[in-house]
């Protein structure tokens, strides 16, 4: 049931939040906690890679009692608990009203990341579904205007539509044909299209955390469940996906375990914990 691996191998453990170790409803299972906060007390080091802000991820990264950075907004920010920003990649400005301007053209719902706030023209249904994904707060702004001295510190938009995809790859389509590969563009889940720097993954951020730690990417074991966790899942030492994720995740992971709603990679930690403690 279980691939031939020792959990030694490993000094870094990197975890997906939605649809990896949440469960269907954004939860964090009693049983999952247990076995991170047991992996963390035998000494080996975690951290969570996720498209959330801070501000919807201090909640869990508090419970699990993480330590080093987080790899936060698909990389576009690496942060600690106690505030310390170890990285943070902007988008240029010129490109972000270039954005604004066509989601208003198409009258789609956009929603910008600017520090640990995400701001909005108004709370639509569409862009509703951000809270159902952790975010406490929204900030209303009317018109984009009023925030044009913030904008600048823009470092991830994000443009949503829970009806249909054509307008999101109709969107991505044009914004491809004015600004080229000069941002990276990652549809997270089939309603939401992200748009970020150039270059900045999650696998961006991790790579920083393991030359701050003096180790190898081989030295990492990662856990993740959706598109922008592929890249993260095929560079590492041993990429997990859960059987809840897409086929894109699954293809790049070198093992897949059973989904996050029966707590798959709790299962594969106890399992690899209980296998180091039989050989010591």
């Amino acid at each position: 049931m279980w691939p031939d691996i020792k959990i030694n191998q490993f000094k870094l453990f990197v975890f997906d939040v939605d649809g990896t170790i949440l469960q269907l409803h954004h939860e964090l299972d009693p049983m999952t906690q247990s076995v991170l906060c047991d992996l963390k007390d035998l000494g080996f080091a975690i951290t969570l890679a996720t498209g959330k802000n801070m501000k919807s991820t201090r909640t869990l990264a508090e419970k699990l009692q993480i330590e080093l950075p987080l790899v936060l907004s698909n990389g576009c920010v690496l942060q600690s608990l106690d505030g310390t920003i170890h990285q943070k990649h902007h988008l240029s400005i010129d490109f972000v009203w270039q954005l604004i301007e066509e989601c208003e053209r198409m009258n789609l719902d956009l929603a910008v990341h600017i520090d640990e706030d995400i701001y909005v023209k108004e709370v639509t249904n569409n862009l509703s579904i951000l809270y159902i994904y952790g975010s406490p707060s929204l900030e209303v702004v009317g018109e984009w205007k009023t925030i044009n001295e913030l904008l600048p510190k823009a470092y991830k938009c994000l443009v949503v539509d829970r009806n249909s995809r054509t307008p999101l790859l109709e969107l991505e389509k044009r914004m491809r044909g004015k600004v080229g590969d000069s941002v990276a563009y990652c549809h997270t889940l089939t309603e939401m299209l992200e748009f970020m720097p150039e270059g900045v993954s999650k696998m961006t951020g991790i790579r920083a955390i393991t030359e701050e730690m003096d180790i190898s990417l081989q030295s990492v074991m990662a856990f993740g469940d959706g598109n922008n966790d592929v890249e993260m899942l095929a560079a590492v030492g041993f990429g997990v996906a859960v059987e809840n994720a897409a086929k894109s995740a699954k293809d790049s992971a070198d093992w897949v375990v059973p989904s996050c709603a029966d707590n798959g990679p709790a299962q594969f930690l106890q399992y690899l914990m209980k296998d180091r403690s039989n050989q010591d």
